[in-house]
């Protein structure tokens, strides 16, 4: 039996993803097959097709950090699912693939009622914010936040997530979002033509409870002047580093910030710190993986979150997709596999 799988073969544009044919492995015990129907297209693809993406396999190597699909086989050690159950996974690597072998203990099934590709669209997303939100933040209502990238994957989940919990949302974007977050009730800051740090001091002068930054660089040193002096700073990703040249001041700045913040969970400026990583979190408490997932899901099932699918790709399309999504897309990228 034969496998397809999508390797990004060396650093380099999307030309250098290649669909392989290749032998199906032997499930091992304790593996399920899945047969993947959609996996999602992510920034950190792009940076680790790059060579960018700290911590990345060396190439040739298969992407792909969320999979929804169906039981085709099980290992003799496997209970708790069964042939043709529809599941998911965050699997960090290897989704770009017509078949997956997982873990039992990584996957997760998919309520009756939920749309498959929906499900697939907020894996990594909306499982970021729902971590940052609620884990790491510990955000209360009443609590005032700003979020970088609101126009974003996480940032759209942060928008939709946030509303549970009644708190007063600022947000930087694109001028083309403008209208969507005014209607939203989001105070939103346009990135290209404002300063945020000046906008901020003028509508909280006292500052703001909780930062989300994805962005990295300088823009952490910007986002502390917006904080509260026993405000919380959470970084949660490095989009700087997606130019194609980055200043080395700026290279050495994060290099010392992540060392502070690590070690003593303070920013430079005295401010409570801290770090973010989902591939982390699955190593290390795996199990809030998989909770916040079914309750994702749970919410997903009750119309209260609604991912945007911009694009459903076929597998074998796979540079497309990586294309569509340097371009710029307003919603989520799927590859579609079966």
């Amino acid at each position: 039996m034969m496998n397809q799988r999508v390797y990004i073969t060396k650093p380099g544009e999307a030309s250098v993803l290649k669909l392989i044919d290749e032998p199906l492995k032997e499930i091992a015990e304790n593996e399920v097959r899945v047969k993947v129907i959609a996996t999602g297209v992510a920034f950190a693809d792009m940076m680790m097709r790059k060579g960018k993406y700290p911590g990345a396999p060396g190439f040739p190597f298969v992407p792909g950090h969320e999979v929804v699909g169906v039981v085709e086989n099980i290992g003799r050690e496997v209970t708790n699912f069964k042939k043709g159950q529809f599941v998911a996974s965050f699997c960090k690597y290897g989704g770009y693939s017509r078949f997956v072998h997982l873990l039992e203990k990584d996957l997760v099934l998919i309520p009756d009622g939920v749309d498959l590709y929906e499900a697939a669209a907020i894996i990594l997303n909306y499982l970021t914010a729902y971590q940052l939100l609620y884990r790491i933040a510990e955000v209360q209502k009443g609590n005032t936040v700003l979020a970088h990238g609101l126009g974003g994957g996480v940032g759209t989940a942060l928008l939709q997530l946030s509303k549970e919990l009644d708190i007063k949302l600022y947000g930087t974007a694109s001028a083309k979002d403008r209208q969507k977050f005014i209607s939203e009730g989001v105070f939103y800051i346009d990135y290209r033509t404002e300063d945020f740090v000046k906008r901020m001091n003028s509508l909280e002068p006292n500052g703001v409870d909780v930062v989300f930054d994805g962005v990295g660089g300088f823009n952490w040193q910007r986002s502390y002047q917006t904080l509260k002096r026993d405000g919380l700073f959470i970084g949660y990703g490095f989009t700087y580093a997606a130019e194609d040249s980055v200043q080395s001041n700026e290279q050495q700045f994060m290099v010392e910030e992540w060392n502070r913040i690590l070690h003593t969970e303070k920013t430079s400026s005295g401010h409570k710190g801290k770090f973010y990583s989902i591939s982390k979190v699955s190593q290390q408490e795996p199990n809030t993986i998989l909770e916040d997932l079914n309750q994702l899901f749970k919410l997903l099932k009750e119309y209260k979150i609604k991912p945007k699918i911009a694009h459903k790709v076929p597998l074998e399309e796979a540079v497309t997709a990586h294309q569509l999504f340097e371009k710029g897309i307003d919603g989520k990228i799927l590859l579609i596999c079966q």
